[in-house]
């Protein structure tokens, strides 16, 4: 059974930032589900991480230790938070980054969308995600422009710095976008066909407001 899981981290002010991690089957069904207790970093931690202290938190602080309490095998990890990206390298799961925007249909034959195939948004993410990228010491977070590859491949994000991959490639998975981590092209490819075949059930970006609202349920914040 090819599973999937999903982490997002929620900014609770005053608590602190807590993180969810949802596990699915093909089916869209939950298997599993983890959360945190809100963590608020010290004044100690900003001044000495400075810059660091983000892709710390989220990637070592949360998005590990969520990771660390599941039981199940997964295909990948999905995230939409940028800083959890971070965690690559410290689990045996490919980490994945999926855009909060909708991308075209590769598989449209009317002529208004088979025109939007071939331009590429020069800047597709909100300023927070830029604002999160620059926290990795990256100052223009966007995908560079592009034309589309056979429908399906677009230009790859920036080297982000602090992560143990060396880059993302973008791919359109059903109605989204997700950057894929990996510097073999034979892994990739696989693990894109297996997003491919599991966005068929699966709302790729959905889970992330299941995970939202049962934090907000666990934890009694409205």
């Amino acid at each position: 059974m090819e599973n999937l899981g999903f982490i997002t981290v929620v900014d609770h002010t005053p608590h602190g930032l807590i993180g969810g991690y949802l596990v699915l089957n093909q089916a869209g069904r939950p298997l599993e589900f983890h959360c945190t207790n809100p963590i608020k970093p010290s004044k100690t931690q900003e001044i000495l991480f400075g810059i660091a202290l983000e892709p710390y938190l989220y990637g070592e602080q949360i998005a590990k230790t969520l990771i660390s309490k599941s039981k199940l095998k997964v295909v990948t990890i999905l995230t939409n938070i940028v800083s959890v990206l971070a965690v690559n390298g410290l689990t045996n799961h490919p980490v994945a980054y999926i855009f909060d925007k909708l991308s075209c249909n590769p598989n449209s034959n009317t002529e208004s969308e088979s025109a939007s195939k071939t331009a590429i948004p020069k800047k597709i993410i909100s300023e927070e995600l830029n604002e999160s990228l620059r926290s990795f010491g990256i100052e223009d977070g966007r995908l560079q422009t592009g034309e589309l590859v056979d429908g399906n491949e677009i230009s790859p994000l920036p080297q982000v710095t602090g992560l143990d991959v060396g880059y993302w490639q973008g791919y359109v998975v059903g109605n989204r976008t997700v950057a894929i981590p990996g510097d073999q092209s034979k892994e990739r490819e696989q693990l894109l066909n297996e997003l491919k075949r599991i966005s068929h059930n699966v709302d790729l970006l959905e889970p992330f407001t299941r995970i939202q609202l049962a934090i907000a349920e666990t934890h009694n914040y409205s």
